[in-house]
């Protein structure tokens, strides 16, 4: 059995429910069900210290890893402590160095990639930001000197990285889904079953275009889940949409959302593609493809995109397409079956697994000995010594 390291600057949630906890964990599971024995470097910074150390010393001891496979957080490494102060700058970049040093391939997903668009460049007061950022270019030279591949949620996230990297060392790694067991087609005399799961806060999550859609067909009913207080902080912006019993709000966590999925005809997420967003590839696209739903997405994202090659589903350039494709939809219910079934098709090859089979692949045929690697080494061994010396 191969082992390999797993790393992640913050804590595994327990239960978790938004898409940055939900993929380390799940990545976690599916390299262990790939058959890898997997050690864990996860925490805040004195618990991954503590496993760093422990991983150091089971390697001066002779044991092998294959690979070390990271995903990152959307907080500088560094500031990840609740307190978000940088109490041990130098400790996890003398570790990516150290397996580096032992020519121990390491791939990062790169979760992070927005902090370089005008939109993001202005939250909070200017210390804060200034300080963030500061720690977000050393981050990302640190990366840039000892990861040796890059994996993006999409391919179109690339041209938003902060600086060039080399294409050859660069893919995307989409989220992945459960496969789950499929329910029987939902009764078709009742109405037609939309679902949509997600932010509710404009301007990137705005719904309106989506309730009043759903206010305006016949025959169609909207089950709307979201997190309970993001809901009562913008129902009022909602509040001139007369949508009464068409739609239904709920509030259920990730362990609870399933019947939800279940109970859909179709997810629904038609909006305006706006600022990042048109480039990210939310988790619950594809955790769509596990329950056997198909899609409708309005085109411009990435997500439309990943539908639209995938064949999960169908995209629309506006809400007016989005009206006309619902209403023969809900009178040709037999175009939904035979959906249905391309997304079922498509369930293993968009797996958690499938997701971490890709990821091992492309670490397995890096070699860090030869050729660029190699040659990084050398070029980098001075800078870093005195980083050695502290550990």
């Amino acid at each position: 059995m191969s082992r390999i390291i797993f790393y992640h600057p913050l804590p595994l949630a327990r239960n978790p429910s938004k898409g940055s906890e939900i993929r380390p964990v799940r990545m976690i599971e599916a390299f262990r069900n790939c058959g890898f024995h997997v050690d864990v470097v996860a925490g805040y910074s004195e618990q991954r210290g503590r496993r760093m150390k422990a991983v150091r010393r089971a390697i001066g001891k002779g044991r092998e890893y294959a690979f070390m496979y990271a995903e990152s957080s959307n907080v500088p490494v560094p500031l990840t402590d609740p307190h978000h102060l940088p109490v041990r700058p130098l400790q996890d970049l003398s570790f990516f160095w150290f397996l580096r040093r032992k020519q121990i391939p390491v791939g990062l997903f790169y979760r992070d990639v927005y902090w370089q668009v005008e939109e993001q460049q202005y939250e909070g007061s200017w210390p804060k930001r200034l300080g963030k950022r500061t720690f977000l270019w050393l981050e990302w030279w640190a990366f840039k000197q000892f990861v040796n591949h890059l994996f993006l949620p999409t391919r179109e996230i690339r041209q938003l990285l902060p600086t060039e990297w080399p294409v050859e060392n660069c893919s995307a790694l989409p989220p992945g889904c459960m496969e789950r067991e499929i329910n029987s087609h939902p009764d078709e005399s009742g109405p037609l079953e939309l679902f949509y799961v997600g932010g509710v806060e404009p301007p990137y999550y705005d719904l309106r275009p989506l309730l009043e859609l759903s206010h305006n067909l016949d025959g169609v009913h909207l089950t709307l889940c979201c997190r309970k207080p993001e809901w009562d902080e913008h129902r009022e912006y909602y509040a001139d949409i007369p949508f009464g019993s068409k739609v239904s709000i709920v509030h259920a966590s990730s362990d609870k959302i399933g019947r939800y999925y279940r109970d859909a005809d179709l997810v629904a997420d038609v909006r305006n593609p706006d600022g990042y967003l048109r480039t990210a590839l939310p988790v619950k696209t594809v955790e769509a493809i596990g329950y056997g739903v198909p899609m409708i997405l309005q085109s411009g994202t990435s997500a439309a995109a990943f539908v639209d090659r995938e064949g999960t589903g169908w995209t629309v350039d506006s809400l007016e397409g989005a009206h006309s494709l619902i209403e023969d939809l809900r009178n040709q219910r037999s175009r939904i079956q035979e959906k249905r079934n391309q997304v079922i098709a498509a369930q293993k090859r968009n797996s958690w697994g499938a997701r971490a089979r890709q990821a091992a692949d492309t670490l397995r045929s890096i070699c860090c000995s030869n050729g660029r690697d190699g040659q990084k080494l050398k070029q980098t061994s001075g800078e870093m010594r005195d980083i050695r010396q502290l550990h």
